[in-house]
């Protein structure tokens, strides 16, 4: 929801870790949410049904931000985040849920058998293709070496064209969690 420091003698992925379990304690909970920041020993606090939450420290606030400042807009965050959840455990929400993730289900289904077909489609001329070239008959090589080449040509064009399909479909997760662990790493040392 938001990052946390090091504070006292927690380090930034334990207080992180406490956070989370004190969210998920205040999620279950049946109880109407109230959110309300108190000020003690000079540093703002964010209380949750009269629990304390979370004490904003310095160290978790970017310049030129104050910590009242990083607790209010923490909280407006954390308002909206266990609205959302709160909603998202009523029945209303499976019910909308529930056909949204079926009809999701239907059409990987039928992307799956459209994108066998069309490969299967594709692979036979592509083979041909590719056994035909007349750069492979032109250097007279044999049978064996220019099924080889083309075995190998074959399977380079099959991973090139995954690459492109799964740029086309926003598949780069690999580089999202880099760059977040990279982020994570900088944070912690700095």
């Amino acid at each position: 929801l938001f990052k946390v420091s090091g504070a006292e003698s927690l380090t930034a992925s334990e207080r992180a870790d406490l956070l989370n379990l004190r969210l998920q304690q205040i999620q279950k909970s049946a109880t109407p949410i109230q959110i309300s920041i108190e000020s003690r020993n000079q540093s703002p606090i964010i209380l949750v049904n009269d629990r304390q939450l979370l004490t904003v420290t310095q160290s978790d606030v970017l310049p030129p931000l104050t910590p009242t400042t990083q607790a209010n807009l923490w909280t407006q965050q954390l308002s909206q985040a266990l609205q959302q959840a709160q909603q998202e455990k009523g029945t209303g929400f499976l019910k909308t849920a529930i056909p949204i993730a079926l009809g999701t289900l239907a059409v990987a289904i039928v992307l799956h058998y459209v994108l066998g077909w069309l490969w299967r489609s594709t692979r036979s001329v592509l083979q041909r293709l590719v056994e035909s070239s007349p750069t492979l008959q032109v250097t007279r090589i044999g049978t064996g070496s220019q099924d080889a080449v083309a075995a190998i040509v074959k399977y380079l064009l099959i991973i090139l064209g995954t690459i492109a399909i799964l740029q086309v479909w926003g598949i780069d997760r690999l580089d999202r969690v880099l760059n977040h662990k990279l982020a994570l790493s900088s944070e912690n040392q700095a």
